[in-house]
């Protein structure tokens, strides 16, 4: 399914920060805050086509956006319960429970409650906008399990079983500023402690299923890169699981178009300012090395 205008939403987080001559030079950073966990699920006006679009993924890509472990049973069951009870208690105008099975109202889906590890991963990530990843509760904690309808140029294929120094292996820099304590927060990170980051890209289109790197748009110039460009913001929450110990990411993804957030002006100087403070290798890393240039131009 190419996505459609129903994937955009507005602009709910805008990642950036005004670049001052005393802004240090740009390096990868967590970025984390403390996550309230009666925010842990959004839901916005693009439910129903986000939903659906799931549905298609898991029903034409299976293989790539869904993978787990034997050994992520037990923390795929308890997400299962605990993602239940969570949207019965914060959204009852949009889920409701009756015969073991969820339904969402919006669109007249019912899901049964299942012990089956495999359905269990398939009800989460149906039932939300959200994806979902699962690290081990081992030193050095490995990604087992996750469905994740809405990869960013990357599949579960290709990172399944990998720690964060292989997750992380082709961002720039990672190595020699966040890997150690990217690792220590996933082996430290408690229970009654989740936390919350944003992570960002741009694309030259408005896709929302991106499982590869992608050689980007030929047809790109002045006049319309600023209308073919897109903001994909990724919410991404961090907690321990209190009964299989497992780390369990949460992955929201925004798409906005450039040429609706630049009408701000003070967004597009910061936006403007942010990309040329970003260094050419991760640009490229970001997927934008084919119009980096272009767009930072048009933004001037």
């Amino acid at each position: 399914m190419n996505a459609t205008s129903a994937n955009t939403s507005e602009l709910k987080y805008f990642p950036f920060e005004p670049i001052t001559p005393s802004s240090e030079p740009y390096k990868p950073a967590m970025g984390l805050k403390p996550l309230d966990l009666k925010h842990w699920i959004e839901i916005d006006s693009t439910f129903e086509s986000q939903l659906a679009q799931k549905a298609q993924s898991l029903n034409t890509h299976k293989d790539l956006v869904l993978q787990w472990k034997p050994e992520a049973t037990k923390a795929i069951l308890e997400t299962q319960h605990l993602l239940l009870e969570h949207l019965l208690k914060k959204f009852p105008e949009y889920y409701s429970f009756a015969h073991q099975s969820l339904k969402v109202q919006r669109t007249q889906r019912s899901f049964k409650v299942s012990q089956d590890p495999e359905d269990a991963l398939k009800n989460l990530s149906q039932w939300v906008q959200e994806d979902f990843a699962f690290m081990s509760s081992d030193s050095p904690s490995r990604l087992v399990a996750g469905c994740i309808c809405f990869p960013s140029r990357w599949n579960l294929l290709q990172k399944m079983n990998m720690n964060s120094d292989g997750i992380h292996g082709p961002v720039p820099k990672y190595q020699e500023t966040v890997a150690k304590s990217t690792a220590q927060f996933l082996e430290k990170i408690q229970v009654e402690k989740p936390m919350w980051r944003l992570n960002w890209t741009l694309h030259d289109s408005k896709e929302i299923f991106t499982p590869f790197p992608e050689q980007g748009r030929s047809d790109l110039t002045a006049e319309n890169i600023l209308s073919a460009c897109y903001l994909r913001v990724e919410r991404q929450t961090l907690q321990r699981l209190p009964l299989s110990q497992y780390v369990l990411f949460s992955i929201r993804t925004y798409i906005h178009p450039v040429s609706e957030i630049i009408k701000d002006v003070h967004k597009k100087n910061i936006l403007a300012q942010n990309l040329q403070h970003l260094p050419e290798d991760t640009a490229a890393y970001k997927g934008m090395k084919t119009f980096f240039q272009l767009l930072k131009t048009a933004l001037q």
